[in-house]
């Protein structure tokens, strides 16, 4: 019998989990998607956020993410910092959560036990490039962030802290 070798899709895909979102008020999502993807990050450019990539179970990771707003929420009364650490698990999977406070979004990030401390510079890496979109007359807490370039922003800065 012989050993078949994997195609170089199968060889690029990376062996990580990194499903990322950033909730704002009433739980609407506002931005999601995966950080390990090669190439388009999902929901840019009206691609949609949940179609399965590379046979990862996203609709799963979705509702891990959404299920862990509730612990979120109780902890972000009882922390004063906006880092939150891990504020819920799902098997071998972590969700670290990150408040911004003022418009109340809500960052989380399910991964695979990514350190503490690169998990806070990717939250503080997020805040720094939310506040100037907060800060535009335009910006609407509830309306979904279509940009190309924070899409591009986000796979920039999960690169440069996870190295993916």
């Amino acid at each position: 019998m012989s050993q078949q070798q994997p195609t170089q899709q199968q060889q690029q895909q990376p062996q990580t989990v990194l499903q990322f979102v950033i909730v704002g008020r009433d739980d609407v999502p506002l931005f999601d998607g995966d950080l390990t993807v090669f190439g388009k990050m999902p929901g840019s450019d009206g691609e949609d956020a949940s179609k399965p990539q590379m046979g990862r179970p996203h609709y799963l990771y979705h509702f891990v993410l959404h299920a862990s707003l509730d612990a979120m929420d109780d902890l972000e009364w009882t922390q004063k910092q906006a880092f939150l650490g891990v504020v819920d698990r799902f098997n071998n999977l972590q969700v670290s959560g990150y408040i911004i406070p003022g418009n109340r979004l809500r960052l989380l990030l399910l991964h695979d036990g990514k350190s503490e401390e690169m998990v806070k510079a990717f939250f503080r890496g997020v805040h720094h490039l939310l506040v100037p979109r907060m800060l535009n007359p335009f910006f609407l807490p509830k309306e979904r962030i279509h940009s190309a370039e924070f899409h591009t922003q986000m796979r920039r800065l999960s690169k440069h802290v996870f190295g993916v």
